[in-house]
């Protein structure tokens, strides 16, 4: 077989029979220029900055001319010349990457996995099919046909019924070729299962579900003691069952001797709250019926002063009776007897804590704000339980307006996230996450519009006499503008940073980013590091108010950014541009531009989120599966991203990922422990090596023995390392000399040895060192 472009491609994409790719292969380890070409395909298809030829080109560059040189179409005297396209000279194999080559190179992988693989069908469908009756499928087929021929013969020929004619004709020969075979087949080759109705089939696993749902919540219910009002859940509702049941038998009726429906009206003379037990009866029922035993003393029925009388009327126990709050007693008015408020409560037994008895609004003085409920059974000491203190009332603060943005609300009773709905309103003290590849907007009440740009968490605040809403950072960026409108403020607060920013002029945009800063090299769990704070004007003035009696205001213009770094001062510098996640254009990230609307359709707010990311890992698509393994770390589970970087589908998005871990290791040392935890879940053998290399190296590292160690690492027999200290590498350098972890490292011999010349030419050294502030102070500027 010889050697072209076209057969490299095929045998790259391992689509050449045995034999032909072994005999390929050593050709291509036989020539040098087809060794650096085949690395050089393998790079330009993984380059994302890579162009794409332009649409309206004309002879070789046109855009139909790849297609035509995959089939073998394109005429001869034109395959040499797009062939002189696509091949770079061999000194520019190692520098650039061709973008003739690359749309080459992809499209032939694409044809190959298009190709390859059968159309995916779902099993609906098949029902479906299978269902349909074979006769009636192959004659529904044809009307349309015979409609197309009847339509175009007259057009043809001008004679309408000749032309009918033949397509009647031709639609029953080609109705007797379908229907013979189908008629062949008898229907009892379907199976038996798809003639089912498959929704009497689901009733009784959804009868046994439910009784078995019932007897576990029984068993659970009886578990937690026996049926009856002592019963800890059950308890209140038999209580109240029985406590309607006494108002029953004690209301007035026509066959009862009672007094006249007058004397029932009249107020009670001497019923008062907290009245001595000795001395005061508490024969009367709420209804005006007199007990049966009136001449025994209130709290007793016969000998024994714990069962109910024999009306049922409750008893109260001795010394449970509330102390007297004044000297004077209120006089209360009965109740309607078709009163739907509860008058007694039937007492619980001695063993149990002993409730306060129940009474009226009447019983209580006007200048006691307590309840009812609330008033002390006894003089004993109150119970250790102390009573909450009253709830802040959240207020409404913004309101989130980004339909095809996810945004996710912490639900403080299940600590779980919860997507959130558009147009939904949000108050004081929700605590939000804004996710990887996502940009969210929040309209504030004070009219400031937010734009959350990637992975942040925030919490919504609003403090002050003036209800100014307020923002808590933990992380992120967000872009801030007004709504045609100058003076509105917002209060700001973050690790290391506390103030009220307004918007002085009605076109003011700023930016803010707040992060944890770390040195390479620095140990996340031991270091705390620095907290940096940037606002960044854009467009317009700002006045930034820091809290504190001697905080002057600072006024900020376009151009210019405001920096706090640790708990030193606020410094402001020059600004030469804006960063670039500012700009609109660069929205989303390039691996997140498809994969972020995709997993947006996935996302409900009825479902925690983390259960649905874990549910969509096995995404038939790798950008999603990527993106959904970063979501993940950002919710410290780093699981996911640890297992994806011993994937070889996921090497086009081994850096991302790599960046994630890295913002982990940088966010708190919380999450840092989290990472290393399972770094040892996953990869128990090796976990201290691909920890250590997530922290980064020092220049001062490197020259004491770490570049070495980096080298040395290339060579390692386990993936994950080998493409965490390309990322080191390419961190420090800003190059890769075309070394591909995914291959084993006898593969990459050539590349390695690269790696070591420049080890003893001592140019693994950092080429821009990072830092904390990136900006230039003008005081100290040229």
């Amino acid at each position: 077989m010889r050697l072209t472009l076209r057969t490299m491609l095929a045998y790259l994409d391992d689509v050449l029979s045995p034999q032909d790719a072994t005999a390929l292969g050593d050709k291509i380890k036989q020539s040098e220029y087809a060794t650096k070409l085949s690395r050089h395909i393998r790079s330009s298809i993984r380059e994302s900055k890579v162009g794409a030829p332009a649409l309206s080109g004309k002879g070789t560059i046109d855009a139909n001319a790849v297609a035509e040189y995959l089939d073998s179409a394109l005429p001869s005297d034109q395959i040499e010349g797009y062939e002189t396209l696509c091949l770079p000279p061999s000194e520019e194999l190692e520098r650039t990457a061709n973008e003739h080559m690359a749309e080459t190179a992809a499209c032939h992988q694409i044809l190959t996995l298009v190709l390859g693989q059968s159309a995916e069908c779902s099993n609906q469908l098949k029902h479906r099919i299978y269902r349909l009756d074979p006769h009636a499928t192959g004659r529904a087929g044809h009307p349309g046909a015979s409609e197309a021929d009847s339509t175009s013969a007259p057009a043809a020929n001008g004679n309408p019924q000749a032309a009918t004619q033949t397509a009647v004709e031709r639609t029953e020969a080609a109705e007797d070729q379908r229907v013979a075979p189908a008629e062949s087949r008898s229907s009892q080759e379907v199976p038996e299962y798809l003639l089912r109705n498959p929704q009497k089939i689901r009733l009784l696993p959804l009868a046994a579900m439910l009784l078995l749902g019932f007897l576990l919540t029984f068993a659970a219910l009886r578990a937690l003691g026996p049926f009856g009002p002592q019963h800890p859940l059950l308890g209140t509702l038999l209580s109240g069952d029985a406590s309607s049941e006494q108002i029953a038998s004690d209301t007035v009726s026509p066959q009862d001797p009672s007094p006249s429906s007058d004397t029932a009206n009249e107020p009670e003379p001497s019923k008062t709250v907290g009245a001595d037990p000795a001395s005061e009866p508490t024969g009367t029922n709420p209804g005006g019926v007199e007990d049966q035993a009136p001449e025994q003393p209130a709290g007793t029925t016969g000998e024994n002063p714990d069962t109910s009388s024999a009306d049922g009327a409750p008893q109260v126990l001795d010394g449970t009776v509330p102390a007297p709050v004044s000297d004077t007693s209120i006089p209360q008015p009965a109740e309607p007897a078709d009163s739907d408020k509860p008058i007694v409560v039937p007492s619980l037994p001695k063993e149990n804590p002993v409730e306060p008895a129940a009474t009226s609004e009447g019983t209580l003085e006007p200048t006691d704000p307590k309840e009812p409920s609330e008033v002390p059974a006894t003089d004993e000491p109150a119970p250790t339980d102390p009573v909450p203190p009253p709830a802040t009332v959240a207020v409404d603060v913004g309101r989130f307006i980004s339909g095809d943005q996810i945004l996710v609300r912490e639900q403080p009773e299940t600590d779980a996230w919860h997507r959130v709905k558009q147009l939904t309103t949000l108050k004081s003290g929700d605590r939000l996450q804004v996710l990887p590849g996502f940009r969210p907007q929040i309209v504030l009440a004070s009219g400031v519009q937010m734009t959350f740009v990637g992975a942040s968490q925030l919490a919504l605040t609003s403090t002050g006499d003036d209800a100014i809403p307020g923002l808590q950072m933990a992380y992120g960026r967000l872009l801030a503008s007004t709504n045609g409108m100058a003076g509105p403020k917002l209060q700001l607060k973050t690790a290391n940073a506390q103030g009220t920013l307004m918007f002085s002029e009605a076109d003011t945009v700023i930016a803010l980013e707040t992060r944890r800063f770390l040195s390479p090299g620095s140990d996340p769990l031991a270091d705390a590091g620095d907290d940096v704070t940037q606002i960044i004007v854009t467009g317009g003035k700002l006045l930034w108010l820091s809290d504190g009696a001697e905080a002057k205001p600072v006024e900020v213009k376009a151009g210019q950014v405001l920096v706090v770094v640790g708990e030193g001062p606020a410094k402001m510098l020059a600004l030469a541009a804006p960063p670039a996640w500012t700009a609109v254009e660069n929205d989303l990230d390039s691996t997140d531009r498809y994969a972020a609307p995709e997993l947006e359709s996935f996302v409900g707010p009825d479902r925690p989120l983390s259960l649905t990311l874990m549910e969509q890992l096995d995404h038939r698509q790798r950008d999603v599966r990527s993106l959904v393994a970063r979501c993940l770390s950002y919710l410290d589970i780093h699981e996911p991203i640890v297992a994806q970087l011993n994937d070889n589908d996921q090497r086009r998005y081994w850096f991302a990922s790599i960046d994630v871990l890295r913002d982990a290791i940088m966010r708190s040392p919380a999450s840092a422990t989290k990472l290393q935890e399972a770094f040892e879940k996953k990869r128990g053998d090796v976990a201290p090596e691909l920890f250590r290399l997530c922290w980064g190296y020092s220049q001062e590292q490197l020259e004491q023995g770490a570049a070495a160690e980096l080298v040395a690492f290339l060579e390692s027999d386990a993936m994950d390392v080998r493409v965490l200290t390309l990322a080191t590498l390419k961190a420090i350098t800003g190059r890769t000399e075309l070394y591909s972890p995914e291959r084993e490292p006898k593969q990459e011999k050539s590349e390695i040895q690269n790696w070591k010349k420049n080890l003893e030419k001592g140019a693994i050294q950092y080429v821009v060192p990072p830092a904390a502030l990136p900006y230039q102070d003008p005081a100290e500027g040229p």
